[in-house]
């Protein structure tokens, strides 16, 4: 009875003993690719097991601050990382604000062939004002400035009318009457070009 329990334990408890060597274990190969497949082995492995049963407890402090070094070191490589994606650190910097653009910059944009238009100004009449308005029909507004210091009796304003890309679609002259010495005068001329955007001032003509 008792031979049957020393050959079980022994079948049982194999490689577990200190010191006790597998009954399966081979001798080393011979040839030059056995020997390498054996080296390889054992490198991914990490070579033969420790024989002390306690060798976890009987490790010395440099060899667990080791372990701990070992694992603790990737986990914190890849929680700083993961913290790092998730967080504004990464993302570009913010665009500054849009600046409102001038109307002296909106029309060089939409007409850049502007800055090359000579205007035929009255000397005694300014143009202060000159737009397209939708708000009660589709008109053309403005105001002139008698620039002078007596009455002028009627002026007449050559202009073109252009779309948002600066192509011409119509043409108009209008006729102001009794402009004040140096005052201002307001006009409005209804028009039928819907798709007109600008008004240019191509020549002006006081009487």
């Amino acid at each position: 009875m008792n031979r049957l329990r020393e050959k079980i334990e022994s079948i049982v408890f194999a490689g577990l003993k200190p010191g006790q060597k597998a009954s399966s274990a081979t001798a080393p190969p011979t040839s030059f690719i056995g020997r390498l497949r054996h080296r390889i082995d054992g490198w991914v492995s990490g070579g033969p097991g420790p024989s002390d049963p306690l060798y976890l407890t009987n490790r010395t402090t440099a060899q667990k601050v080791r372990a701990w070094i070992v694992i603790g070191v990737p986990l914190l490589i890849v929680v700083v990382g993961l913290g790092v994606s998730l967080s504004s650190l990464l993302d570009p910097p913010k665009p500054p604000p849009a600046k409102d653009l001038t109307p002296a910059e909106v029309a060089a944009r939409l007409l850049p062939d502007l800055k090359d238009l000579k205007l035929q100004a009255g000397a005694d009449i300014e143009v202060v004002e000159l737009r397209i308005d939708r708000t009660k029909g589709l008109r053309m507004v403005g105001s002139i400035k008698n620039k002078t210091t007596h009455a002028i009796a009627s002026a007449d304003i050559a202009c073109n009318l252009t779309d948002a890309s600066g192509t011409q679609v119509g043409a108009l002259t209008v006729h102001v009457d009794n402009i004040p010495a140096s005052g201002i005068r307001d006009f409005e001329m209804p028009i039928k070009q819907t798709e007109a955007a600008f008004v240019l001032v191509q020549e002006i003509q006081a009487r």
